[in-house]
């Protein structure tokens, strides 16, 4: 855990633009590592996408670019979040106002695709809480920082299992929003 905290501490003290370059890095090592991660994205993007392999092979690099930016600005939150509006837009505030007028809640549906841990942030700074449903990540190490960037982010996390029914009955009951995470 100290080697985290020294880590965290080390990309936090980097200029933005910096610590992205460093998470694109990351993310291009881990694309040249993970060989059979990668084979099967590809056949799952050439298969989804119709395209060929060298097409699905530049969409999984630049996905594995994203994914170790998106890490960098998970670790760089609870800094990110005294500037918010320079790294974040968001779009259709007016749309969810309404749709919570209704006292019955939303459900929104989310592709788990870039950061939804800043979505979440985001979404707190607007005055919207969320409640995500997720499904837990293998290991103690992933809780822990789970636990802490959610801690940040304000957001009030679900299991996707065990009581997470009552939870979202509970949350939408009080006009709630649940975002589901896929």
């Amino acid at each position: 855990m100290r080697t985290i905290r020294i880590i965290t501490k080390i990309i936090n003290a980097m200029p933005h633009k910096m610590a992205l370059s460093v998470g694109r890095i990351l993310g291009y090592i881990l694309w040249v590592l993970s060989f059979e991660k990668v084979n099967r994205a590809e056949s799952r993007c050439v298969r989804a996408l119709g395209t060929g392999i060298t097409n699905a092979r530049k969409i999984v690099k630049e996905s594995f670019k994203n994914i170790g930016m998106s890490a960098i600005e998970f670790i760089r939150l609870s800094k990110m979040k005294k500037d918010l509006k320079k790294y974040a837009d968001f779009k259709g505030q007016d749309i969810l106002r309404e749709a919570l007028s209704r006292g019955k809640g939303v459900i929104l549906v989310c592709s788990h695709i870039d950061n939804w841990e800043l979505a979440g942030v985001v979404f707190s700074e607007y005055g919207f809480e969320v409640t995500p449903v997720y499904t837990p990540q293998k290991g103690a190490l992933n809780d822990f920082i789970m636990e802490q960037r959610t801690k940040v982010a304000g957001m009030k996390m679900v299991k996707s299992e065990g009581t997470a029914l009552r939870e979202i009955y509970k949350t939408l009951k009080n006009n709630g929003i649940v975002a589901i995470l896929q």
